[in-house]
């Protein structure tokens, strides 16, 4: 049977709709992210400290040393002090005696040689002193940093992976390979209590980082933009089911985590015998 000239313009025009909303419906297509909460470790507690100490020479990093990029917490020396301050008032309030750790760069007409830290300087002047032992906060920052997650040729979600792996990937297969960088910010803080013959009789260190106070794991829809994958902003309660970037962005959350961690350090600390 012979099909009309009529007949065949419908399926042609039939055809290239079906098409085009094929094609529109690839356009359209939504990739979904996962980024898994994390749990808040506890704090990781070496030493029990030794008998007789009470006085201690308090010494800290002169400036935050953030493996990234430093939060406005602590960014700059005005914000640094005030935390540095928090922690020598929760030692005091533990029952130690603070000798201010200013005092290690001249004691007895003798100058610290300039490239020693501070807790080298502390022990060697710790005697003239009358210091028991020095106290370190040995490493404080809130550390702004990102991870990468990647869509491969053929895959509906991302997956974590490294930088250079991604960077890769998308080279390689620019039409439909895609990435997402993940922001998130990690507070760190480690002490440390040193005996005058430099041993260390007590440490303590814990981090906390925005995946472990969001209040579940993120799950968001992106939509391609290049080799970037993107959140639509206009329709992003419909896109995620929270805005991870408000947990981001909230500088009052990062420093109540810091001083938290502080606090909760200091509480750890043998109480002077």
């Amino acid at each position: 049977m012979r099909v009309g000239s009529a007949t065949r313009a419908r399926v042609l025009g039939l055809a290239v709709v079906l098409f085009s909303v094929a094609a529109l419906s690839g356009c359209k297509k939504k990739y979904t992210l996962t980024v898994p909460r994390t749990q808040v470790q506890a704090p990781e507690i070496l030493g029990r400290g030794v008998p007789g100490i009470r006085k201690v020479i308090f010494v800290h990093p002169p400036e935050a040393s953030c493996p990234t990029a430093c939060s406005q917490v602590i960014a700059t020396p005005e914000a640094y002090n005030q935390v540095i301050a928090h922690a020598e008032k929760a030692v005091v309030q533990r029952g130690y005696q603070l000798i201010s750790g200013a005092i290690v760069g001249r004691v007895g007409g003798r100058v610290m040689p300039g490239n020693w830290e501070p807790a080298q300087m502390a022990l060697a002047v710790g005697k003239e002193s009358g210091a028991d032992a020095v106290f370190e906060i040995r490493s404080l920052y809130v550390d702004l940093a990102k991870e990468t997650y990647l869509i491969e040729r053929g895959d509906e979600t991302f997956k974590k992976v490294p930088d250079r792996y991604a960077a890769k990937a998308v080279r390689d297969d620019r039409k439909r390979s895609m990435l997402f960088e993940v922001p998130y910010w990690e507070v760190h803080v480690e002490m440390r209590m040193i005996a005058l013959d430099g041993s260390v009789v007590w440490s303590a260190s814990k981090s906390i980082r925005t995946t472990d106070v969001v209040p579940d794991s993120w799950r968001a829809r992106m939509k391609k933009q290049g080799t970037r994958a993107q959140i639509n902003r206009k329709r992003k309660k419909r896109d995620q089911n929270y805005d991870y970037f408000m947990y981001f962005h909230d500088v009052d959350l990062q420093e109540k985590q810091v001083l938290f961690i502080i606090d909760e350090l200091v509480k750890q600390l043998p109480q002077p015998y």
